[in-house]
């Protein structure tokens, strides 16, 4: 099953360099933001295969922010400019967006890596590093399940026992 991420890597390069090119020419900033979210999932799915042959941390970060944060985002942004003809809520949510997606790839990048764990954390069953309203659900079924041993959390590098 290999295969499907470097599949899913060509397609996703190939489709945003499409996407790009109609962007030039016929305009229509919905297809710019649709090509940068094909991109971002594009860069997923190659951190994926990058891992194939070896684990990064600095890959799963990348995977992260590209495939699991950025993806969505960027491609529902497309959206928003496509279907909302008041061009000033869509120009504002992509400000907004922007900010979020800057704020998200700082979080990432100062999240914990595997070798700053504490080994009695590793050793009882494993960690979770998450942040943002993620953390927060997280707290809340983590403190609901009887016998957890604790989990080490990480906002932007402040790191913190439940």
């Amino acid at each position: 099953m290999q295969y499907i991420s470097i599949f899913s890597t060509i397609v996703a390069l190939a489709f945003a360099v499409a996407v790009f090119n109609r962007f030039r020419q016929r305009g229509g900033l919905h297809l710019l933001f649709w090509t940068i979210g094909l991109v971002f999932y594009g860069l997923g799915t190659l951190t994926e295969v990058s891992m194939l042959f070896t684990f990064s941390p600095l890959a799963l970060k990348v995977w992260y922010i590209s495939g699991a944060m950025m993806t969505a985002a960027w491609l529902g942004q497309g959206t928003v400019w496509l279907l909302f003809r008041k061009p000033g809520f869509a120009r504002v949510s992509t400000y907004i967006l922007a900010a979020l997606s800057l704020l998200a790839v700082f979080l990432v990048a100062c999240g914990a890596d595997h070798d700053e764990i504490p080994e009695h954390i590793l050793a009882s069953g494993g960690c979770l590093v998450i942040v943002g309203a993620a953390r927060v659900a997280a707290i809340v079924a983590h403190r609901g399940t009887p016998g957890n041993s604790g989990c080490l959390f990480t906002d932007g590098g402040l790191k913190f026992y439940v």
